[in-house]
């Protein structure tokens, strides 16, 4: 056999082992290159250039028995890859773990039916009985409040919000043939909107709230500045002092809002004789919709306000001090204040001025009671 002469252009140093080639060709073969780029073989005997281009390694080593010289140009090894020397090192690939399949359409809508729909409609159905059964005490009390606790009052109203909220979406999943479909989407696109709180996760009943509240603090400014101007016209120097001064994040106290009350004995501030733009204002402050007729959210606000005065009767009656975490923290956000980050004993003292107030100065007309969200909750608590 012919003797076999390697030239290591790089190194300029003559390599005389074929087993240098041999590691050369499993390199390239491990790495996926099969072109050595102006390959020369050359026939030192007859001095003649028998192949001149570029070839593939798989006929490297097909040489005729005469060669007795190969002249390979220096390889390029990219930064990914094995030089001829690190080919023993090289370690084999390590099995990455396989990624989990995204679920169709149908698939998300069949476990939105089973872990959301079907459990949440159950819930819902739970307390629907369990208001229902407080209605009948009521009525059997000749609807008189005082003889409910604030747990089975709180029960009324809140299953009455729910079912309001959560119809549309039942009555969508109840269609034939495409409700089972329409439903999950509506829960995909929007949950916070389409679903009540008996449909919501553990980590959304933490992180609605907190959104709802964002967006009720956008209609703060706006109420303070409509009753600023309503108290410029009805010359309630008090009232618009007070108003400025909350819009520089004062914070007023019961005392200082004591002495604006009786400007809500006034004409101009009733539901009937507020503006359009106030009402408006005043409906995105209570988190309501605030894009309907002005005659529609008065009356959307007197029965939301109504509702926030029975809740507040019970809590006079009752005390606060008994309320547990979960339940201060959502007396708070009801009455528009982020309770977020606030001990369980500056919630009660919040909450205990807002009813202090609420119970001596809520008229029969409840506009004071529908500002107190102004008043109160724009400069206490987390403000964003």
């Amino acid at each position: 056999m012919a003797t076999f002469l390697i030239y290591n252009f790089a190194k300029s140093s003559p390599l005389k082992s074929i087993t240098v080639l041999k590691q050369a060709y499993r390199c390239d073969r491990l790495s996926r290159v099969w072109d050595i780029h102006q390959a020369r073989y050359a026939s030192f005997a007859s001095g003649q250039l028998i192949k001149q281009g570029n070839r593939s390694c798989s006929s490297l080593f097909q040489l005729n028995a005469n060669l007795s010289q190969i002249v390979v140009s220096p390889r390029r090894y990219n930064s990914t890859q094995d030089s001829p020397n690190d080919v023993s090192k090289s370690k084999p690939d390590e099995k990455k773990p396989e990624q989990p399949k995204k679920k169709g359409f149908f698939a998300t809508a069949k476990s939105t039916v089973k872990d959301v729909l079907i459990p949440g409609c159950k819930e819902l159905w739970a307390d629907f009985k369990a208001s229902r059964a407080n209605k009948k005490k009521l009525k059997a009390n000749n609807r008189d409040y005082t003889t409910l606790t604030r747990a089975e009052n709180y029960k009324i109203i809140q299953t009455s919000r729910d079912l309001r909220k959560a119809f549309p979406l039942i009555f969508i999943f109840m269609l034939p043939a495409s409700g089972a479909y329409l439903a999950p989407l509506f829960i995909i696109l929007s949950p916070r909107l389409a679903l009540s709180p008996q449909f919501y996760s553990e980590k959304q009943r933490i992180e609605f709230p907190q959104l709802d509240i964002k967006s009720r603090r956008k209609g703060y400014p706006e109420t303070l500045e409509q009753l600023s101007e309503i108290g410029e016209k009805i010359a309630s120097n008090d009232l618009t002092s007070l108003c400025q001064k909350i819009s520089n994040k004062h914070n007023p106290t019961n005392e200082e809002i004591q002495e604006i009350a009786k400007s809500f004995k006034d004409p101009s501030l009733s539901f009937s004789k507020l503006p359009f733009k106030h009402l408006s204002a005043l409906s995105q402050s209570w988190f309501l919709l605030r894009y309907l007729p002005g005659g529609l959210l008065a009356w959307r606000l007197k029965g939301l306000v109504r509702e926030i005065q029975l809740d507040d009767a019970a809590l006079s009656r009752e005390g606060v001090g008994d309320l547990s975490h979960k339940e201060l923290r959502q007396a708070c956000f009801d009455r528009g204040l982020n309770a977020t980050d606030l001990e369980d004993d500056d919630m009660r003292n919040w909450l205990k001025d807002w009813v202090d107030l609420s119970v001596t100065h809520g008229g029969a007309d409840l506009s004071f009671l529908a500002h107190l969200v102004a008043f109160k909750s724009s400069n206490y608590g987390k403000i964003e």
